[in-house]
């Protein structure tokens, strides 16, 4: 027997999908608090990106999360089933940095913004990421991941919440240098 697609998000995944957005929100800004110009840009290594780059990268995709779900609402692929397997790892595996991934190269830093701007169209994204959970057609609707597979518009917010924790953790890491600057 084929199980049914729903069609809305149950009150326990909405309540625990707005629950990681706020706690992956604060642990992000809490992240990049109290940063001086000079850590901001800080790059710790030549391939390595700065703080204020990795916040472009996450508001670039937080940005992004809203386009990907209007157009998988238009043009996703339907019919298949979430998957709560695919829903727990984007909970609890996408936020670790145990394997490193580099992104796309449009989804690189450019420069677009400084860090303290960066944070702000995060902030402002993050702001409006939450409506997102109100779509009815949320779970019905597919677009590939490009390291994934098919993901639900459920999935892809939640998925831009553990994103942004996964940096969180990398900002972490650069601030726990040696090389980086104290003041």
């Amino acid at each position: 027997m084929h199980a049914a697609v729903q069609s809305s998000l149950s009150s326990e995944q909405r309540d625990r999908a707005l629950a990681f957005l706020q706690e992956t929100r604060a642990k992000f800004s809490e992240s990049v608090a109290g940063l001086s110009d000079e850590q901001w840009t800080f790059q710790p290594s030549e391939e390595g990106w700065s703080i204020a780059g990795v916040v472009e990268h996450v508001a670039l995709l937080e940005n992004n999360i809203h386009k990907i779900v209007r157009e998988l609402l238009t043009d996703g692929e339907g019919g298949s089933t979430p998957k709560s397997a695919m829903d727990e790892m984007i909970f609890t595996e996408v936020p670790t940095r145990v394997n490193k991934i580099s992104a796309p190269e449009r989804a690189h830093p450019k420069g677009r913004w400084s860090g303290p701007e960066a944070l702000q169209v995060f902030l402002d994204a993050r702001a409006k990421t939450p409506n997102l959970l109100d779509i009815p057609e949320l779970r019905n609707k597919f677009f590939t991941h490009p390291l994934f597979g098919p993901w639900d518009g459920y999935q892809w917010v939640i998925g831009t919440a553990a994103h942004s924790a996964r940096h969180a953790a990398q900002i972490r890491e650069i601030r726990e240098s040696a090389a980086f600057p104290r003041s």
